[in-house]
């Protein structure tokens, strides 16, 4: 029994791992970071893309959400934006693309140099308690494909206009 569990862990010691995590900073306060998960469908089109070479996505966006609720494994771009209630009180005409400083080359991509910039508008939304990367441009899009999601410990509140909301998104992957 022994070498069966020291198998098993050992198995489990060798996945490979992705890691990926928002930063948020209202105006010029600082980063708050918040883990995230990569969704069901996200997984499946990175396994897909990276590996058949299917529907390679060559541009992201970022969209914040208004709900106070953890995304589930199964949340998809069809239903990202009445499951999270995307936040849609900002200025910019579409969700904000998310451009990567670099390409990976140490296991990383993230959009630490240019992040996202939301410009908080006149509306009633004035909380922003996650943020999601997908595939369509257009606010409020039902299509395409949500790549990951994340839930920050407490809303940003308060949200002003005029306010800018910056949101950074970075992915590790790793294996032992």
């Amino acid at each position: 029994m022994n070498l069966f569990k020291k198998l098993l862990a050992r198995a489990r010691a060798s996945n490979l791992q992705f890691h990926e995590s928002f930063g948020f900073q209202v105006n010029d306060a600082p980063v708050i970071w918040t883990p995230n998960r990569v969704v069901n469908q996200g997984l499946n089109y990175i396994l897909n893309a990276a590996f058949r070479g299917e529907g390679v996505i060559s541009s992201w966006y970022i969209a914040p959400f208004a709900a106070n609720v953890t995304p589930a494994a199964g949340l998809t771009a069809a239903t990202f934006t009445s499951t999270q209630t995307e936040f849609t009180n900002y200025d910019e005409p579409n969700r904000v693309v998310w451009t990567p400083d670099a390409s990976a080359s140490a296991q990383e991509l993230i959009n630490s140099a240019s992040p996202a910039v939301f410009t908080i508008g006149s509306g009633v939304q004035t909380t922003i308690y996650g943020a999601a990367l997908l595939s369509a441009q257009a606010k409020s899009s039902t299509s395409g494909t949500l790549a990951a999601a994340g839930l920050l410990p407490s809303g940003l509140t308060g949200l002003a206009e005029g306010y800018e909301v910056r949101i950074r998104y970075r992915i590790t992957a790793s294996s032992s």
